[in-house]
């Protein structure tokens, strides 16, 4: 079978194709009813329209390229003709998936990745697929990478460097930087590589920052972790947090440096226009001490703005601000909520409201919150709310095996026996009611809400909403006893 993976059509051509032929049905229409500067002026706008749309289209038909995956290769072809290329051939890979939204919702992936082969070749493939759909390349990609990873790893063993964008990796040393200003990195002091703020963070041992941070989507840096898993130091597994700090922080979130830039410059003309109008000796004089006021409160709230920030560490979450900071291990969190609302303006997306609240157990500290606006989602925010949620949901299920009925949220409970969920009614929820885990039959989550399924039962039971306080948790408890043989 063959996939295309470039020159695909953009999804606006049909529509401005359909936009041209209307506007020459306007301009037929304008010349027969004798209103000829507008018909030509119509014709020229169109035809120029027409012009740059199917310029653009032949050059995006150039590019179209075709694979079919063979069993120890593929048949690459494009304009120039076929070419087939066996595994053994790439010598090198990137790779990237991005998230794809229509209206800040997540409606599918759009999968990139460059096979470069022993001639210095670079073959892109790229293709998008939507949610619930698996990737039409992805085991062929698999395949490619282990090959690679195995090659990769054959070669270290017998001290051959390997290289990828931005570094170079013996079996001792991680070399990271350009020519002539690489920063050596000993493979034995390496504590962790992963994921961090859209980058790939390098952590020494007993370092909170990462030693380095490269481009994830560069060549090889998707191996990377697999080929240097090997030789770094094998650590005692670690049990609990640092004497002091919360271990390495794997991302931060701050107030963006334009808003704290524009409530000084709000502040500072309030601040100008409450000092000009007082000392002209006004006989109000009480608006321009309300200027003043509202202008030393925005400026506070600038200098706020400018310190506060919440990092996500390996133990726990901190918060920082003016009055100091507050600080949560995970194991300490009794309950969290995580709520994102999807703001409209005049039908247009503009954007997804978030809000993360962390409430300790008595006793072990003080409740964080955390706000913010994005375009779409917050990787680094869905990784901590669903590693939050697996050890609350842990510390959950840990409860019901002792026998306990665990609350889930307001509407809904673990017991022993089975989902306790309270049923919609007209005017307020019903009293609870029973659903054995043998009667469960499943759940969905649509627009924010969550769905139960009860065996027999052609519509929900019952219905929540994913921003409730501990939904997420307890979520992962349903996964973990409902759904364990999945």
């Amino acid at each position: 079978m063959r996939h295309q993976i470039a020159g695909h059509p953009a999804s606006w051509l049909l529509l401005v194709r359909i936009l041209v032929g209307l506007l020459v049905i306007g301009a037929v229409a304008a010349l027969v009813g004798g209103i000829i500067p507008l018909g030509i002026l119509l014709l020229v706008g169109t035809a120029v329209l027409a012009g740059v749309v199917e310029t653009h289209a032949a050059l995006v038909r150039g590019q179209r390229a075709w694979i079919e995956v063979l069993p120890a290769g593929m048949k690459y072809s494009d304009r120039q003709g076929e070419r087939e290329i066996q595994d053994y051939e790439i010598v090198s890979l990137a790779f990237a998936i991005t998230p794809q939204y229509s209206n800040g919702h997540p409606n599918g992936y759009l999968r990139t990745c460059r096979l470069w082969t022993a001639d210095e070749r670079v073959l892109e493939l790229k293709n998008k697929y939507a949610n619930g759909e698996a990737d039409p390349l992805g085991s062929f990609i698999q395949r490619i990478a282990e090959t690679l990873k195995e090659g990769f790893a054959q070669a270290l063993a017998h001290g051959v460097e390997v290289r990828g964008e931005g570094w170079r990796l013996s079996n001792t040393m991680l070399y990271c930087g350009v020519a002539g200003r690489e920063r050596p990195l000993e493979l034995a002091k390496i504590a962790a590589i992963q994921d961090t703020e859209g980058m790939l963070g390098v952590w020494l041992r007993d370092e909170e920052l990462p030693a380095v941070k490269l481009l994830p989507t560069g060549r090889n840096a998707w191996l990377l972790a697999d080929l240097i898993e090997p030789y770094m130091a094998k650590m005692p597994e670690e049990n609990e947090p640092p004497r002091e700090g919360l271990g390495r922080i794997i991302f931060r979130r701050r107030a963006s440096i334009a808003v704290v830039i524009a409530l000084f410059l709000i502040a500072a003309a309030l601040g100008i226009a409450g000092v000009i109008g007082l000392s002209q000796g006004v006989q109000d004089a009480f608006v321009f001490v309300v200027l003043l006021g509202v202008g030393a409160l925005l400026c506070v709230l600038a200098v706020h703005f400018a310190f506060a920030e919440m990092t996500c560490h390996e133990w726990g979450v901190m918060q920082r601000g003016l009055l100091g900071r507050r600080q949560l291990l995970y194991r300490d969190i009794e309950s969290f909520t995580y709520r994102a609302t999807r703001n409209y303006v005049n039908g247009a997306y503009t954007g997804t409201a978030l809000y993360l609240q962390f409430m300790p157990r008595a006793g072990c500290g003080r409740k964080i919150t955390h706000s913010s606006n994005v375009q779409g989602n917050d990787d680094d925010l869905d990784r901590l709310r669903e590693g939050v949620a697996r050890i609350i949901g842990a510390q959950m299920h840990q409860r019901l095996a002792n026998g306990e009925t665990v609350t889930w949220t307001n509407n809904l409970a673990f017991s022993p026996a089975g989902l306790l969920y309270r049923p919609p009614g007209f005017i307020s929820r019903g009293n609870q009611v029973l659903l054995p885990y043998d009667k469960y039959h499943g759940h969905n989550l649509q627009d924010g809400n969550f769905y139960l399924f009860e065996k027999g039962k052609d519509k929900s039971v019952t219905s929540e909403s994913v921003g409730e306080v501990n939904f997420f948790p307890g979520f992962y408890l349903l996964l973990t006893i409902a759904h364990s043989d999945d």
